[in-house]
């Protein structure tokens, strides 16, 4: 004791205190296991004292002190019984099936001595692996019996999505998916598909398609964005190509007053219908900036209509310069802003299916064989939403 003197006085001071730390113990363990009970589920477990000096670094109780029981009392935590949704709703009417017939053994050995009256049913949901396989596009080739003069006829070869690539629909949505929907780096599916599936795919190819498959996606991305206002301005806009091509297929005819009676009207009237829309879109808006940047410019775009020399655009300097501008795209490394665009593409349109509940992959696999066909003016039929209520419309 230290050298303290054990008195009658003593020996109750160190019972009451011994009492007193006892409950307390008593009341902690109570808390513990109350708060374990929270965080694990486990409502009815014990905790002994010798687990909470292993865990927590309490003394253990003596066994031989009657006012601390070893035995924490037991807290009933009560949980909740989650409801489950009924087979039906899990696991969705609409999949495909693959039926396992079991007949008895008694049947299969005297099938004739049984009439079949129902039959029970289970069933579970199953998940097939992904699956490499070798589409080969088979175009047999003819010529005629009667006259073999004439040459050989075969079938048009199906554009391919991406020019001189082996690549189909399904397995560029699947990386799509993968890298944009489920966060897989191009890396990581490269090793994935090579040591599950049998697929070698570098990653820098994978990267490749995907910025391709990007510039061309880059049509419905963009027709997203599309207003009313847009698209009664391209009506007009094609009004004055028409007027033009008119103009081309005359040579003769006054150039200047032709536009000046016909082209300028179609221009007053984009003009005013600029002005009036102005006001109702945000000037750093994407359509508030075109509106603006279209204002800004505004006479100069009328040039044309006062010089007869002068040409509605610069398609004629384009074509000049386009062989000197194919090699452009060679030059772009990953990591560049033009990556970046390549990622906003691809996320914005699957971002879009989740919103509208479309899945992304039967949109992806319907959608791409038709891009190499694809214009821009055909592009916003392709959108997720007209996608969606194309579909529900059939």
């Amino acid at each position: 004791m230290c050298g303290m003197n054990l008195t009658a006085e003593n020996l109750k001071k160190l019972q009451a205190e011994n009492k007193r730390l006892a409950v307390e113990n008593r009341l902690l363990s109570q808390k513990i296991q109350f708060l374990l009970g929270k965080l694990f589920g486990k409502s009815f477990e014990k905790i002994s004292p010798d687990q909470l000096a292993l865990e927590f670094g309490v003394d253990s109780v003596a066994p031989d002190t009657p006012e601390a029981e070893a035995e924490v009392e037991e807290v009933a935590v009560p949980r909740k019984k989650r409801k489950h949704k009924p087979l039906a709703e899990r696991i969705p009417e609409d999949l495909p099936v693959e039926e396992v017939v079991i007949e008895p053994e008694e049947v299969l050995a005297e099938p004739e001595a049984f009439k079949r009256i129902g039959e029970e049913v289970t069933e579970e949901l199953d998940v097939i692996p992904t699956k490499f396989i070798k589409r080969r596009t088979v175009r047999p080739k003819y010529v005629r019996k009667a006259d073999r003069s004439f040459p050989p006829v075969v079938a048009a070869a199906p554009k391919r999505i991406i020019d001189n690539s082996y690549a189909s629909a399904g397995l560029l949505a699947n990386i799509v998916l993968a890298k944009y929907a489920d966060h897989l780096p191009l890396y990581r599916q490269s090793q994935i598909n090579k040591t599950r599936f049998g697929g070698d795919i570098s990653r820098q190819t994978m990267s490749d398609w995907m910025f391709r498959l990007a510039q061309m996606l880059a049509m419905i991305h963009e027709a997203r964005h599309e207003s009313p206002l847009a698209a009664q301005t391209l009506l007009e806009i094609q009004g004055l190509y028409q007027i033009e091509a008119e103009l081309r297929a005359n040579p003769k005819h006054d150039r200047r007053a032709v536009r000046q009676e016909k082209s300028l009207p179609i221009l007053q009237r984009i003009g005013l219908q600029l002005q009036t829309e102005q006001a109702a879109h945000l000037p750093k808006s994407q359509t508030g900036k075109a509106i603006g940047y279209t204002l800004n410019l505004w006479d100069k775009l009328l040039v044309y209509t006062k010089h007869a020399p002068v040409e509605i655009d610069n398609n004629l300097v384009e074509n000049a310069i386009r062989p000197t501008a194919i090699g452009k795209k060679n030059w772009l490394f990953f990591g560049s802003a033009e990556a970046g665009r390549t990622s906003a593409i691809h996320y914005t349109l699957l971002e879009t299916c989740r919103k509208l509940g479309i899945n992304p992959d039967e949109y992806l696999r319907d959608i791409l064989p038709r891009l190499p066909h694809m214009t821009n003016h055909t592009a916003k039929n392709y959108t997720p939403s007209r996608w969606k209520a194309a579909r529900e419309n059939q």
